[in-house]
């Protein structure tokens, strides 16, 4: 097979195909009974060509590739997609609903942070600053740190231990309610299947995905 551009795309070769192909001009310029045996001087110079022009090969098909969202991989894939109107989905954290419970008055600012000694996951508060005249509770929703789907009740009921010590805060509980799932950030696979729908989806896509 020859290196170039075809109608099916970029053709590279192997290393063995282009040994052979070198092989055979350099018998083709210097007689044929030039020893270009893989063990001789000449076949192991015509073997380190043929490796370094593989590589090359390799990476001009990587790049080629690039330009192709069926192959495309990460930000490629993702300029590619933008062109279409489709943006990959990026990650997202947990969120839990559940109370703040004070001893007295004080109060909590946004971004305090708890930790869930279950899982060994951080939160942090992100309805505050929450505003205590005394004690008692207040409904308090806390984002996970990290991003994924991160369980809060993992083995109920769910311990929480302060981390920033506040006065008067005495800790969180959410009795009931597990957290809103996060995500992990779209795949490659994942986001090239959806942007293949957005594409052929009703009034989008070629006029027989219309019909």
């Amino acid at each position: 097979m020859a290196f170039g551009l075809t109608a099916n795309g970029l053709a590279t070769q192997t290393q063995s195909e282009i040994f052979d192909e070198l092989a055979a001009r350099v018998q083709a310029q210097f007689g044929t009974n030039t020893n270009v045996d893989i063990s001789s001087i000449m076949g192991q110079w015509i073997n380190i060509t043929a490796e370094v022009q593989a590589l090359d090969q390799s990476e001009l098909l990587a790049v080629w590739r690039r330009f192709d969202p069926n192959s495309a991989e990460g930000v490629a894939l993702n300029a590619l997609a933008a062109l279409t109107g489709s943006v990959r989905r990026g990650a997202t954290s947990s969120v839990v609903d559940g109370l703040a419970e004070f001893s007295g008055a004080g109060t909590l600012p946004n971004l305090s942070l708890i930790r869930n000694e279950d899982n060994s996951t951080t939160w942090e508060l992100i309805n505050g600053p929450l505003v205590f005249a005394g004690p008692g509770t207040l409904a308090a929703i806390y984002r996970a740190v990290d991003t994924g789907p991160i369980l809060a009740n993992a083995v109920p009921p769910t311990t929480w231990s302060v981390v920033t010590v506040v006065p008067g805060f005495i800790g969180f509980t959410n009795p009931t309610d597990d957290a809103t799932l996060g995500q992990n950030e779209e795949n490659d696979e994942d986001f090239r299947r959806r942007r293949q729908r957005e594409l052929y989806s009703q009034n989008i896509g070629p006029l027989l995905s219309i019909q």
